[in-house]
């Protein structure tokens, strides 16, 4: 065996890590922009992205953007990153409003999840009784009764992420929205541009039509991240939410018969 022969054999691992660094700093033709909304199993959906495209290559990136900067509600810190980055990134996926995805060098094709508006505010009060450890004394009505906290994370929650647009000032979508007509001509009309819409309780048939249709590798599976205490919810307090978020309700049937249209 030459000695050209040998030095060609052991340059290939080298050779194949400098393509791959190549092709993850090349600028992207059309990222994704998944507009994360809390509690519909988007946490799920982004592992799925990491698993295709590696975590560097997914916005915010950890190693990058530390969390005690608020890269993944924070629109100012999206805005605060150079153009330079933000070109070779292959997927954005953050709690941001959708204006977000205006904000980013290179039109994006956009994604996102909604979810049942009782149904994700149930999994939103579990999760927040769970994580800070409260005890069985602890009504889940208690922490819906936390005005400052249900109208940020739960009032109306899904439709104000559309209903705000980029010249207004907006930072985060926690940030409270009046939701009158106007806001939801405003939410529908953002709602009607996103490519790929899915819904929670359909979550599956959403991962196999982006997979199909974005030629993703098909054999990745990957866990629930989230999973609520299936520990039943009474009937009045589910009235309640409903009652309360009347504008989510009319938001998610219109985007139920988005989907159902597409499918």
């Amino acid at each position: 065996m030459s000695v050209a022969h040998d030095i060609a054999r052991s340059s290939a691992p080298t050779r194949a890590r400098d393509s791959r660094r190549l092709v993850r700093s090349l600028p992207v033709r059309e990222p994704l922009f998944f507009v994360h909304v809390m509690k519909t199993g988007g946490t799920t959906f982004r592992h799925r992205l990491v698993q295709q495209f590696g975590a560097e290559s997914v916005f915010p990136f950890a190693k990058l953007d530390p969390p005690e900067v608020g890269p993944n509600v924070q629109v100012g810190y999206l805005r605060s990153v150079s153009r330079d980055r933000l070109i070779r990134i292959k997927a954005f996926s953050g709690h941001y409003p959708f204006f977000a995805t205006e904000l980013v060098p290179r039109p994006p094709r956009v994604m996102t999840i909604l979810r049942d508006p009782v149904e994700r505010t149930i999994s939103y009060l579990k999760q927040h009784h769970r994580d800070r450890g409260l005890g069985p004394e602890r009504s889940l009505e208690s922490i819906y009764d936390l005005e400052w906290h249900r109208m940020l994370h739960m009032h109306n929650y899904q439709v104000r992420v559309f209903a705000s647009t980029a010249d207004e000032g907006i930072h985060s979508v926690l940030h409270w929205l009046d939701i009158d007509a106007r806001r939801m001509e405003i939410a529908k009309e953002h709602l009607g541009r996103v490519e790929f819409l899915g819904l929670t309780e359909h979550f599956d048939e959403f991962v196999s039509r982006v997979v199909e249709q974005l030629g993703w590798r098909s054999d990745t599976t990957i866990r629930n991240q989230r999973v609520s205490d299936p520990a039943p919810v009474p009937e009045w307090l589910r009235r309640r939410i409903a009652a309360d978020n009347e504008a989510d309700l009319e938001f998610y049937a219109y985007a139920r018969e988005l989907v159902a249209k597409a499918t």
